[in-house]
């Protein structure tokens, strides 16, 4: 991706941008930045960590000029990068986010191009969220919805409800739930799904069938090493009927934790899935795990059990890295 930024017509600066979308499964991510100007060229290459609770921001960003390099450490949360670090731990950015994504600097300078919900902000001012470019300042994307069929927003930002959704993708917005958890159906029947549905109203439809990145190889089990992971019937009965019924219809109850492939693995899941006011969409089997997305079986449920059942099954996968095996098991 190229850019450039002018000032009174002409160029002043130019950026290419190497993106790398995993393996086509989820959200595409900046892993280079070269930006050229009449004093040179600096380039900036950013390193990810665990994405599941820092949006899509990088960890680390190495800055490197004619005169050497500088790394600088990121720490983010579902809001937006809220810190940036020196080497030294010395303070070099504190930032806080309108619901919009309106950026204040709490003391600092701006350091990287990630802010809200992690996402990058390109020389524009304008926030990138890889299918369309969205402004703070409006509360709007600069271009139509390709998904307007089915979210009936051309331009509106998360169906005006930021509270409770996020879009990282600029298409269909995705809703948030318990745990702080941003792209809350990432446990499907089991947790989390759709949680925030009623307040949200929202509609995440598909957006292709591109695959999530499978992680079945890495730190695999064998089955007699899974995971146990309980969802109390007496507790949450109807997701518990859900994850019963879908197994029955043969889903599998042995799973691999995945959470890069999540937020595909969700719009895939819930594609022709309305919402409905009250009521969660849930997912079986999560979002989480590699098995989840096309050709899951979706209910919907009251959303009080269901983010009941997220929260619990959340709390369980906590500390286990991806690739791990777990057996989803209901129990009295």
């Amino acid at each position: 991706m190229t850019a450039t930024k002018t000032s009174s017509g002409t160029v002043t600066s130019t950026t290419n941008s190497a993106w790398d979308s995993v393996t086509s499964g989820s959200i595409p991510l900046n892993i280079d930045d070269a930006t050229t100007t009449s004093s040179g060229t600096t380039n900036a290459s950013y390193i990810y960590g665990d994405l599941l609770s820092g949006g899509t921001a990088p960890v680390e960003q190495i800055t490197t000029t004619g005169s050497g390099s500088t790394a600088v450490f990121l720490v983010a949360n579902q809001t937006g990068v809220q810190g940036v670090y020196g080497s030294t731990g010395s303070s070099l950015e504190q930032a806080l986010y309108s619901v919009y994504g309106k950026q204040t600097l709490v003391s600092g300078s701006d350091v990287t191009p990630f802010g809200f919900q992690g996402s990058y902000t390109d020389s524009t001012g304008l926030i990138y969220l890889i299918n369309r470019y969205y402004d703070s300042t409006t509360d709007e994307f600069m271009s139509i919805d390709p998904e307007v069929a089915t979210t009936d927003q051309p331009y509106v930002f998360t169906n005006d409800d930021p509270l409770n959704s996020e879009d990282p993708l600029g298409l269909s917005w995705l809703d948030e739930g318990p745990e702080g958890w941003g792209d809350i159906n990432l446990y499907g029947a089991a947790g989390l799904g759709d949680a925030g549905a009623s307040s949200a109203d929202s509609a995440s439809e598909g957006t292709g069938s591109t695959s999530a990145p499978d992680l079945s190889g890495a730190n695999s089990s064998t089955a007699s090493e899974a995971v146990r992971i309980e969802i109390s019937e007496s507790r949450y009965p109807e997701a518990s009927a859900h994850i019963s019924a879908a197994q029955g219809e043969g889903q599998p109850s042995e799973l691999t934790i995945n959470r890069l492939g999540a937020s595909q693995n969700r719009v895939q899941a819930l594609r022709g899935y309305k919402t409905i006011s009250g009521l969660d969409r849930d997912e079986y089997p999560p979002a989480v795990t590699n098995e989840g997305g096309e050709g899951s079986s979706v209910r919907y449920i009251n959303s009080g059990d269901n983010r009941g059942a997220g929260a619990s099954m959340g709390n369980q996968i906590t500390g286990l890295p991806d690739g791990t095996l777990i057996h989803i098991v209901v129990v009295r």
